[in-house]
């Protein structure tokens, strides 16, 4: 699946409230689509990508009992599950396990983002719960996360039983691990048994 702008598995940007129910895009070795392949064959390829949606936008999005294993590509971010997400995001009991590939040499703000589950999102008042998930596999980019490429200490995110296993390609270290624990954490925020393979350059 190629384009020029927001691509994913099954849904290119969303418009309106959505959700994803028990759907999975990945390669499939007995229909023969690994075959001579390896991990530089893109799947999904556009300028935002994600391995089920690629923009997501403001809009409300609920993600249940998905997966996505393919390879992935997205110059501005390149998301497991989704590229980009700034909307109120509810996964659960969904994973990734892909490749995940984006502009790691850039110097354009905004670009670059890799991670295990949403590529970019910016810190804001929307509501960001994440429960019984994971995200495996690889990232290249300027900005890499094992599960989202922001800090999630704000006091509207809700991570319990999340784990990533999540490694750069071309760095030492993610740049963000899972959840930042700051002096400004929110007195509502909440992390539960959440767990990252490795370090990350912003403290976890």
């Amino acid at each position: 699946i190629k384009g020029s702008g927001n691509v994913g598995g099954l849904v290119g940007k969303l418009n309106g409230e959505t959700t994803i129910d028990g759907c999975q895009v990945y390669l499939s070795r007995a229909k023969g689509q690994l075959n001579e392949k390896t991990e530089k064959d893109i799947w999904i390829d556009g300028a935002v990508s994600g391995g089920l949606i690629g923009d997501a936008g403001n809009n409300n999005l609920t993600v249940e009992n998905s997966l996505a294993a393919t390879v992935i590509q997205g110059k501005t971010a390149a998301g497991g599950l989704v590229g980009i997400g700034h909307g109120v995001i509810s996964l659960d009991h969904s994973y990734a396990d892909c490749y995940l590939y984006s502009d790691s040499e850039t110097t354009e703000t905004d670009t670059g983002y890799a991670s295990g589950l949403i590529g970019r999102r910016v810190v804001a008042t929307a509501t960001l719960k994440i429960t019984d998930c994971y995200a495996a596999g690889f990232l290249e980019g300027q900005t890499t996360a094992g599960l989202v490429a922001c800090d999630l200490s704000a006091d509207n995110n809700t991570l319990q039983n999340v784990y990533s296993a999540c490694v750069p390609l071309t760095a030492e270290k993610l740049t963000y691990g899972t959840v930042i624990l700051n002096k400004n954490q929110g007195d509502g925020s909440y992390a539960k048994k959440v767990y990252y393979l490795g370090k990350s350059v912003e403290p976890t």
